[in-house]
């Protein structure tokens, strides 16, 4: 088992990806508009995240830099479909820095 562990931590470390073509979102490597959000099953993004926050992401991470009616209209219809958002986002707004 140790072996395992010490062959998980080289990969979190040394792990390098190409960033995606100048044409699409440079977050999630998905073409969309500006307000709309990220792609969270993009394998791009899914990486390029978990990189810089130590976590997989999730819905609210996808749509955090999206304006407030487009959250309440995504955090709707994610319910909806049955996606389970953190229990602080069906309460009030996220807060963000």
């Amino acid at each position: 088992m140790k072996n395992y562990k010490i062959i998980l931590s080289t990969i979190k470390h040394n792990l390098k990806i190409l960033p995606p073509r100048t044409d699409l979102c440079q977050e999630c490597a998905t073409k969309h508009d500006i307000n709309e959000p990220h792609n969270r099953d993009s394998l791009y993004y899914q990486i390029h995240f978990k990189m810089k926050n130590g976590r997989s992401p999730n819905w609210e991470d996808a749509i955090a830099h999206c304006d407030k009616v487009t959250k309440q209209l995504w955090r709707k219809e994610l319910i909806k479909l049955g996606e389970t958002l953190p229990e602080k986002a069906n309460k009030k707004e996220v807060k963000r820095k």
